[in-house]
């Protein structure tokens, strides 16, 4: 009983590697950073999503007022704001066109060869 009662009281030798808690507040850290990066890239995204989807309404209000086209009344698509959202050339293209109606130099022909051109669905 006495050699058991030692063994107790020895310090047991640890198995396996052994700890780093370096690596893993640095892996922790890694984690967090990119976790952040995503919600601020998911966060960016939604943002420039509405700010072009309130441009798109701007540009077909002002076309349904001064041309008078009925495909450009009514609520925008949603499927059309994602389209728009997405596709740059589009988005130069009813700028460009946006720009001249404001100036007052809109020849609603000319915008609606311009806007199918960049595959806005205009009837």
């Amino acid at each position: 009983m006495a050699g058991t009662a030692e063994s107790h009281d020895a310090q047991v030798e640890h198995i396996g590697a052994p700890a780093h808690p370096t690596r893993n507040r640095i892996i922790g850290i890694g984690a967090a950073l990119l976790l952040g990066g995503m919600a601020l890239f998911y966060y960016m995204a939604g943002r420039s999503g509405k700010e072009a989807a309130s441009e798109l309404d701007r540009f077909r209000q002002t076309m349904f007022a001064q041309c008078k086209l009925a495909s450009f009344s009514g609520p925008t698509d949603p499927m059309l704001s994602q389209i728009y959202a997405r596709n740059s050339r589009m988005q130069a293209v009813v700028r460009e066109q946006l720009a001249a109606l404001d100036r007052g130099q809109a020849d609603c022909n000319a915008i609606v060869k311009a806007l199918r051109r960049v595959d806005y669905p205009v009837p």
